[in-house]
């Protein structure tokens, strides 16, 4: 498909929310698609297999490969999910990876968060997904010596990293990922989004990702397995990246944290 209009996949055609929802179920802007929270959800709203993890993993699966058709795109074009799970069992993140990459194959960057909860009671999982029609065939790169592992794979517009680190490097993760990230001919000047992933009850400053100090993560998430792996999703551009900050506008701001990313006609706000 190269029609460059953006497209809507209606939300209440599938399922019926018990709350309002002005969003769409995908949009897809030139060959770029994105998903709300895929959710495990009958016509009627009703949960599907309450309580079971991964039987509601394989229905959400089952929606994105039906959804995607609908937007006439197909499964080889996911690049990354990110995948929110209630935890019921240490292996729970690996036996979530393996299902969706069984499912759309081990290109597709998983990435598994741990909440406490979900809006319906059991609800276990929520999936968004990032695909492109031009999404070419990824790489991985390993750290060898800590075990920090970077996953590319260039999506036409955009070029998609997922980034995953045993704890014990925790604090060595900003030298190692700058040097895959080399590796990989990715330049931090064209970093266009991230979004961090740590582990409850990890205290390091958030500046130990970046390497640089102007670059600083701030809004990096405590997920709610203190075993959970440091985990990050980065997006770049194919240009270098325009960065400004909206300006204050009184003391109600003072406790806010913002970045505005601008690159190729596309912006990415972070608040």
């Amino acid at each position: 498909m190269n029609s460059t209009a953006t497209a809507y996949l209606p939300f209440d055609t599938v399922w019926k929310m018990r709350i309002d929802h002005p969003y769409s179920l995908f949009v897809r802007e030139g060959a770029i698609l994105w998903s709300c929270g895929q959710c495990p959800l009958d016509n009627l709203g009703n949960v599907l297999h309450p309580g079971d993890l991964l039987r509601q993993a394989y229905s959400v699966a089952g929606f994105i490969r039906k959804f995607l058709t609908e937007m006439q795109s197909r499964t080889s074009s996911i690049g990354r999910l990110v995948v929110y799970y209630v935890k019921t069992a240490p292996d729970d993140a690996a036996r979530l990876k393996r299902l969706f990459h069984r499912e759309f194959g081990q290109s597709v960057q998983v990435v598994p968060v741990a909440v406490p909860h979900f809006y319906y009671d059991g609800m276990l999982i929520e999936v968004d997904v990032f695909a492109s029609d031009e999404k070419a065939e990824g790489i991985s790169l390993v750290d060898e010596e800590t075990g920090l592992t970077l996953e590319v794979s260039d999506a036409g517009p955009f070029v998609w990293a997922s980034v995953s680190s045993p704890r014990a490097a925790f604090k060595e993760i900003g030298p190692r990922l700058n040097e895959l990230l080399v590796r990989a001919d990715l330049s931090r000047d064209c970093l266009f989004a991230e979004q961090w992933f740590v582990p409850a009850g990890n205290e390091a400053h958030d500046g130990v990702f970046s390497g640089r100090d102007d670059r600083v993560v701030q809004n990096a998430v405590r997920v709610s397995d203190a075993d959970a792996e440091v985990m990050a999703e980065l997006t770049f551009a194919k240009a270098p990246v325009a960065a400004g900050l909206p300006r204050k506008t009184g003391s109600d701001t003072d406790h806010l944290s913002m970045s505005l990313r601008i690159a190729d006609g596309h912006f990415h706000l972070t608040a």
